[in-house]
């Protein structure tokens, strides 16, 4: 049966009855801290971005499922570590730099599109018979190790000389109907990090790096007016994923060190491992079958039947032993590769969520 009041039922009613209670954000007014403990790596740790915000919902009438949270993306990244006179390698997104997209998702990867599915969303199930109060909060930051060597060289001279890091991130407070995706931007904050680290590597350890401005970060600016979410800041892939480290030396041509993550569909994915396991088990069954030959040649040679018949029941055997194998093996892989569904949390969690930013190969970030 239909909602008897069926103009509550609309996602209008939802979008002109949600209010926003309060929202702030700011990045932390600590400095960015440098680590030298470590002879093989400069660790760096820069202060954090929060999000926050008290959202309202009223009484909703029909049985929509609304998810509220924190959507972000990053719309723009300059990542140097230069290394003297060797050159330099850099993180880069090639859709971005080359202009091809206005923003790249920075979701967790597994709960698109959101940032995270801890604090940083709740959902509201109806029907409800009252008002829904909660709260949703993140909080972003650097915390990488970068080589004091040559990325690409497998000497760990320290040639490092200069970090250079310029980031800037757009972030949504959305509210997204799950049935029918009906989207809507509640609060848009833009934020930006900046980051800029000399470095003397012939300097004895614990001696070498020193922090240069900016020091202080540019707080963020919650818009008066809201921006329309960038379509890449919904979809795969994410920042992560399609991230390119380069090394650029002084002389020659850049080299793609490591390239971006494959983001092939989990069916297209088991489409192929099922194709590779049948191409395995054809070769398998080839050479059993060769084998056989050259078993039913030598027997007819010494003309003993009974020998003949033991051999084609092990060889059969054998067959019958790898085809249950590829098969198990193919359906445990189909069953292992469900994506994991969106969950709102029913109650306001704890903690706060990514500690770490991009996770990047030559920064061996810990936490993601």
């Amino acid at each position: 049966m239909g909602c008897i009041q069926s103009l509550r039922c609309k996602p209008k009613h939802f979008r002109d009855s949600v209010v926003v209670l309060e929202v702030t954000s700011s990045i932390d007014p600590n400095p960015t801290s440098i680590d030298e403990s470590s002879g093989v790596v400069l660790r760096y740790r820069t202060p954090h971005f929060r999000a926050f915000a008290r959202v309202l919902v009223p009484p909703v009438a029909c049985r929509e499922t609304w998810t509220v949270g924190w959507i972000q993306a990053c719309n723009h990244m300059e990542f140097y570590n230069t290394y003297g006179n060797k050159g330099m390698s850099s993180w880069e997104l090639p859709d971005l730099r080359d202009g091809k997209i206005e923003a790249i998702s920075d979701s967790d990867g597994v709960n698109y599109p959101w940032y995270g599915n801890t604090t940083e969303t709740c959902t509201v199930v109806g029907p409800t018979k009252k008002d829904s109060r909660f709260s949703v909060s993140m909080n972003d930051n650097f915390y990488p190790s970068v080589t004091w060597g040559v990325p690409v060289s497998d000497s760990n001279v320290p040639l490092l000389t200069s970090i250079r890091r310029d980031q800037s991130f757009v972030t949504w407070l959305v509210a997204i109907n799950q049935a029918t995706a009906e989207t809507l931007v509640l609060q848009t904050v833009r934020w930006r990090m900046q980051l800029h680290i000399q470095v003397s590597p012939e300097k004895p350890l614990g001696q070498r790096a020193s922090l240069r401005e900016p020091v202080a970060q540019e707080q963020p600016r919650v818009l008066s007016k809201n921006e329309p979410i960038a379509h890449n800041a919904m979809v795969k892939p994410n920042a992560n994923d399609a991230q390119v480290l380069m090394w650029r030396p002084k002389t020659g041509e850049a080299v793609v060190v490591i390239p971006p993550k494959c983001n092939l569909h989990p069916i297209i994915i088991t489409i192929i491992v099922f194709l590779f396991l049948i191409i395995i088990s054809m070769v398998i069954v080839i050479v059993i079958v060769i084998i056989i030959i050259v078993i039913i040649i030598i027997i007819i040679i010494i003309s003993n039947v009974f020998l003949f018949v033991i051999i084609i029941s092990i060889v059969f055997i054998i067959i019958i032993t790898i085809i249950i194998i590829i098969i198990t093996t193919t359906i445990s892989i189909v069953f292992s590769r469900h994506p994991r569904q969106l969950k709102g949390r029913k109650e306001k969690a704890t903690g706060g969520g990514r500690p770490h930013h991009f996770l990047f190969a030559n920064d061996f970030l810990s936490d993601h």
